[in-house]
């Protein structure tokens, strides 16, 4: 039988397909940088060398290094994030245990105040009331302060370069640049007052954080309250 036999490795499409195609590389010879998954799709040439010769086969293996380098450095990156994840988990354990063992509002201010810091690796840290516990040492705060801080209903607000405002949290002695604030409620979900935190750095809190674990730490200080209050009683 006589004719041609098909070439399985022959382009589809036909002459004007590819002269599109060609066209269109031409004018965008970026795109296979852009594209670097399209790469391994193509066939290449044999390798070869000499002038007016492309390597199409370097020119695929510089291709998937970068796209290697790419994944690995974004791998690096998600992999340093978990560790800080759970680096933080670790000191807000570490700080819900310590402000559990207090027994007084006394104390829980002291333990705030002076120790809280150094376990969640921070400039300074504050309580601060409406009530009539800010007796006991707590920084008292005006009832509107909170709420123009924080946000009416807010309960958690990261301040980026906020130094300017940490007088009104009782921090102007400290070298606080930013600062997270968590609002405190009574039992019947009334305002009390806020825990603020403070960082020397001017995005140490912003609001690209997460703010979960913060809120479990002043849902701490709110039950440490409420079971003095009913001791009491």
């Amino acid at each position: 039988m006589t004719g041609k036999s098909e070439n399985p490795k022959a382009p589809a499409g036909d002459a004007s397909e590819n002269d599109a195609v060609a066209e269109y590389l031409r004018r965008n010879p970026g795109f296979l940088v852009d594209n670097p998954d399209l790469v391994v799709t193509l066939t290449p040439p044999d390798f070869r060398h000499g002038e007016d010769v492309i390597d199409m086969q370097r020119f695929m293996l510089d291709s998937l290094q970068k796209h290697i380098q790419s994944l690995t450095s974004r791998e690096k990156k998600f992999l340093a994030i978990a560790e800080d994840r759970v680096a933080g988990f670790g000191r807000v354990q570490d700080g819900a245990i310590l402000l559990l063992g207090t027994n007084s509002m006394r104390e829980l201010v002291r333990a705030v105040s002076f120790d809280l810091p150094d376990l969640l690796d921070i400039e300074a840290a504050r309580l601060c009331m409406v009530s009539d516990e800010a007796s006991s040492g707590a920084h008292i705060l005006a009832p509107d302060v909170a709420d123009k801080l924080i946000g009416r209903k807010n309960h958690v607000a990261l301040l980026q370069d906020s130094g300017d405002r940490r007088a009104l949290v009782g921090m102007e002695k400290s070298d606080v640049k930013s600062m997270a604030l968590i609002r405190l409620s009574n039992a019947d979900k009334s305002n009390c007052g806020a825990l603020a935190l403070g960082s020397v750095e001017i995005d140490g809190f912003n609001s690209r954080q997460g703010t979960d674990l913060l809120s479990f730490l002043a849902r701490v200080i709110e039950s440490c309250m409420r079971r003095w209050r009913n001791d009491s009683h």
